[in-house]
């Protein structure tokens, strides 16, 4: 009675031990010395795409893996075997499922012993890591993009923790700010360490109302580069927060907009020597797009006519109420023959002033 007791116990915890393994989410396989399946679960039967009688009884390298890891993965099996720990040892590789496609597999292995202690296989359990990998693969290649992209656009962003005020930036905000992303790890105090003295307390008190309210900010600013030389920057920033509503991240984008501001400033100094140039000289000039019926008269246009620089919008109508009555045929057939494409013209005429006086343009 006791040995049948025993003997029940003993069946019973065995289907109950299978049952198990056909509930976990994880692949199960059964390998006997030679490396042919002796049991696999329903959770790698769904990830390979057979049924249980197509699998059981094949070999496992020669069936289910990539011809080029073939001998690698068979000599690592056999180690298994041979050290005949029961350790866990861990490998990753991937199989060939039925479609004939690939799926990466993170596997735990360890040895296997009949009743009397000697080994009789492996025991693997698996978990399909594919996503993952493609993941992790995506985002790489998404970095990768992310620092091309911020080396045409002369850009670079930045993450800050709010609770550990600790930083992490991009190479390209490192670029910008002439800090060696390799030497330096960026903290306020040495991004502000690169700032224009000049712009520090404006740019404080940006940051310091915008963590008050909690609203996204925006300013330029003048960055020193190691050398002397004056860079000029873009910062936009916004907030991360938790489910609370509580600002636990800040966050932003650096532009390098050195090459734009000269050009503003290059471009503010010519319209400056320009003015200065005509109103020495006593020369105006003008512009008229025949497309839009617009016109544009430089300051020195308006004061010929004795008028104050954009004291009415310039067009042509209005320059002809100036012109002498007695030279309005000539001025009206020569801009009218320039006009058609004819000939450049060089019109000498009167016009008479606002005051009434007469001047020879």
């Amino acid at each position: 009675m006791t040995t049948e007791k025993s003997t029940g116990n003993k069946k019973y915890e065995r289907e109950k031990f299978w049952k198990y393994l056909n509930f976990v989410d994880s692949i199960i396989i059964m390998l006997d010395l030679e490396g042919k399946v002796i049991f696999i679960n329903r959770k790698g039967c769904e990830i390979l795409g057979y049924d249980e009688i197509e699998i059981i009884g094949k070999n496992w390298v020669e069936n289910f893996l990539p011809e080029e890891l073939k001998a690698g993965i068979d000599k690592t099996r056999i180690e298994v075997i041979n050290s005949a720990t029961e350790d866990r040892q861990y490998f990753e590789n991937p199989v060939v499922i039925k479609s004939g496609e690939q799926k990466i597999i993170r596997w735990s292995n360890t040895v296997i012993r009949d009743e009397d202690g000697t080994v009789s296989g492996t025991l693997s359990s698996g978990d399909d890591i594919t996503k993952s990998r493609l993941f992790e693969q995506e985002l790489i290649q998404n970095e990768i993009r992310l620092k091309k992209a911020e080396e045409i656009a002369l850009m670079g962003n930045w993450i800050m923790d709010l609770k550990t005020n600790e930083y992490k930036c991009s190479d390209g905000f490192y670029r910008i700010c002439g800090i060696d992303p390799g030497k330096k790890d960026a903290d306020y105090d040495s991004i502000m360490g690169v700032t224009h003295p000049d712009d520090i307390e404006r740019i404080e008190k940006i940051i310091r109302e915008s963590a008050e309210t909690g609203k996204d900010y925006e300013f330029e600013n003048r960055i020193i580069l190691p050398d002397g030389r004056i860079r000029h920057v873009r910062s936009k920033g916004t907030y991360i927060k938790d489910n609370s509503g509580n600002a636990v991240k800040s966050m932003g984008t650096l532009l390098d907009i050195t090459e734009y501001k000269e050009n503003e400033n290059n471009l503010v100094e010519s319209q400056r020597r320009l003015k200065l140039a005509e109103e020495i000289a006593h020369i105006g000039h003008w512009e008229r797009d025949y497309m839009n019926n617009t016109s544009f008269w430089s300051d020195e246009i308006y004061r010929m006519i004795g008028h104050k620089p954009q004291n009415f919008a310039a067009s042509q109508e209005k320059y002809i109420e100036f012109i002498h009555p007695d030279d309005f045929a000539d001025f009206a057939e020569k801009s009218s023959q320039a006009t058609a494409g004819e000939i450049p013209y060089n019109i000498k005429s009167r016009i008479i002033d606002r005051s009434g006086n007469i001047k020879y343009i």
